[in-house]
């Protein structure tokens, strides 16, 4: 009987170490999973520093004239005042006049990354600048001619700028007049903070 009492007090203390060091392990687990991530996370974000040098490296070996350029193709922010009054002053050029402007909210576009992709490849792309784009549309009055001509200086401009939609009308009242209306696309990148 006097050996039952101890060994009663060995095994619950056994049982008590082993309860909380259980939970201990299982603390550990979690904390090296997420050690883990967060190496990979360091690793990724170092491999997109170096990414991000090298383009900046090659942005800077652009003469300025290439990046002024750049700047008009996909600017940090779109003026839609100046855009419009560039718009209206190529419709204006072949007699056409514009109407009925509306400009729709921007929209983010985020960077997709294919399943295919490596972690590197995939990092790189989380961190790349998304892009945001507006559209707008207006209505154009004139002839079919002066139309194309319309549509081809705003096509050899260096803005980026995409046509969705053409909807054709003819007047009714006078030949070679209709009415256009447009739907056009303009991108730019977010404002970012340069290091």
């Amino acid at each position: 009987m006097k050996n039952i009492f101890p060994t009663i007090l060995l095994i619950a203390s056994i049982w008590l170490s082993f309860a909380y060091t259980k939970a201990g392990y299982n603390d550990i687990g979690v904390l090296q999973v997420k050690k883990e991530d967060y190496n990979k996370a360091l690793s990724d974000a170092k491999l997109v520093q170096v990414t991000r040098d090298d383009l900046i490296k090659k942005y800077e070996s652009f003469s300025p004239e290439n990046q002024s350029r750049l700047a008009v193709l996909l600017p940090d922010y779109v003026d839609t005042a100046k855009w419009l009054l560039n718009i209206q002053t190529i419709a204006y050029g072949y007699g056409l006049s514009l109407s009925e402007i509306k400009l729709s909210a921007p929209a983010v576009i985020k960077t997709p990354v294919s399943s295919g992709d490596v972690d590197a490849q995939a990092a790189l792309a989380r961190a790349l600048p998304v892009y945001t784009n507006t559209e707008v549309t207006f209505n154009v009055d004139g002839s079919y001619h002066n139309f194309i001509l319309f549509l081809h200086d705003i096509e050899d401009s260096l803005e980026l700028i995409d046509t969705t939609v053409i909807k054709i009308k003819p007047d009714e009242n006078i030949s070679d007049f209709n009415h256009f209306t447009v739907t056009a696309r303009t991108y730019w990148l977010p404002q970012k903070n340069t290091p």
